[in-house]
């Protein structure tokens, strides 16, 4: 088991404290009610986030929505219980997560709905006085919406930093605001369609819901298994060319597998990570027409073979937008060969306009051809390779991505 330092410790110890400290406060003002149709909710969110059964497209559990037909429908109090549910999955048995960790998921859930929900009916309250009797009813659940986001996210993105080693400039890329915000709307829809069948007294009207989401959710899953086949059968195809054209078999496979780990480490999003894995697999398919001629042979290449594989990324875009392939990953190959002091191609990037993914790949790439043998040369030993990518940290690659991978390789000693 993984030991944490003090900070892991007084970090969880205090959400421990902090959510106890609520859940008393809770209890000790007010009457908690748990009716037999208030089950319902905590059975549909134990059932839903048990089997990790998200919202299509968006990726996001379905708790909150539960959470909040639950609030607005019984109370504070019979939520806080029913928020238990939302700490149960079926994925932290099988991958054995530490008891403390499902504790701190409960405790994230039990301190982000509370103090949503506190604002909400302290609002509601407040709201009686006001002129315009519909801000009363709509700011509230605004209000609500809102917080719940920010403390929730919030919470999230602070055990990226504390117990992952996350920066901040690498959780917010990931987090994708804008995108994250748009699913929780539509999950605060779902949430208030839920709590207007049960006010209407239709319990089962609310498993209902349980059915099309259900369906959805097996549409999608089935579209990510087309999606999860089509890297395999894309990476075999792109092997069995560079085998053929310039005897670099499994050239683009390792270097997927080497920018992957640094996505993750630098935190992209997981379309993100989608977008790099078919950029790397193709990012050298511009070179396959002139590999026999040029890449092969065992002298080094002249300045016209040189200029001539220079244009093999825009060819590789030329052939990608043929096909109606990823317009994003056609731009990532484009420049993939930009150098980070503005000295590479085609048109000379230099530093931040080098678009993320890019500068990802160039790092790869560039490893992996470096510990790989070529007509015109031997292979360089692996800490060789190493410490190229520092000597050219600033010049040739991003001093960020090159801090990512040489991380990565501390940690893959360990």
């Amino acid at each position: 088991m993984k030991k944490y330092s003090l900070v892991h410790e007084v970090y969880l110890g205090s959400f421990y404290l902090l959510a106890f400290l609520l859940f008393l406060t809770l209890f000790l003002t007010s009457r908690a009610k748990l009716p037999l149709e208030a089950i319902s909710f905590g059975i549909l969110l134990f059932f839903f986030n048990f089997f990790n059964i998200t919202l299509p497209v968006f990726g996001l559990p379905l708790v909150f929505p539960f959470l909040l037909a639950s609030l607005l429908s019984t109370g504070l109090a019979t939520t806080s219980i029913i928020s238990i549910f939302a700490a149960l999955k079926w994925d932290d048995i099988k991958e054995k997560t530490p008891i403390y960790f499902i504790f701190l998921n409960l405790c994230e859930y039990l301190i982000s709905i509370q103090v949503a929900g506190y604002l909400y009916f302290w609002l509601k309250a407040l709201g009686q006085n006001w002129v315009y009797p519909g801000a009363s009813t709509v700011l509230p659940f605004l209000v609500l919406i809102l917080t719940y986001f920010f403390f929730y996210n919030l919470f999230k993105s602070l055990r990226g930093i504390i117990f992952e080693d996350l920066k901040i400039e690498q959780l917010l890329p990931k987090l994708q605001i804008p995108h994250l915000f748009q699913g929780y709307l539509i999950l605060s829809i779902l949430g208030l369609l839920f709590s207007v069948v049960y006010n209407n007294g239709s319990v089962l009207g609310v498993f209902s819901f349980a059915v099309p989401l259900f369906i959805l959710r097996e549409i999608f899953l089935m579209s990510q298994e087309e999606e999860k086949n089509f890297f395999p059968n894309l990476s075999s195809f792109i092997s069995s060319l560079e085998e053929k054209a310039f005897s670099a078999k499994d050239h683009s496979i390792e270097v997927e597998k080497i920018a992957e780990k640094i996505g993750k480490k630098v935190g992209l999003s997981p379309k993100e990570m989608k977008i790099l894995r078919t950029a790397v697999y193709l990012h050298d398919i511009g070179m396959i027409s002139e590999a026999r001629g040029i890449i092969t042979k065992p002298e080094l290449l002249t300045r016209e073979e040189f200029e001539k594989i220079k244009q093999h990324p825009q060819i590789a875009s030329s052939v990608m937008e043929e096909l109606n392939l990823n317009k994003e990953a056609r731009s990532y190959i484009l420049s993939h060969h930009e150098r980070f002091d503005g000295t590479g191609y085609p048109e000379g990037l230099v530093g931040g306009s080098i678009p993320l993914l890019s500068r990802i790949i160039l790092v790869a790439e560039s490893f992996q051809a470096m510990i790989s043998p070529r007509p015109y040369r031997q292979h360089m030993e692996r800490e060789e390779a190493i410490e190229e990518i520092k000597n050219f940290s600033g010049t040739q690659f991003d001093p960020e991505i090159v801090e990512a991978f040489l991380a990565l390789l501390e940690e893959e000693k360990r």
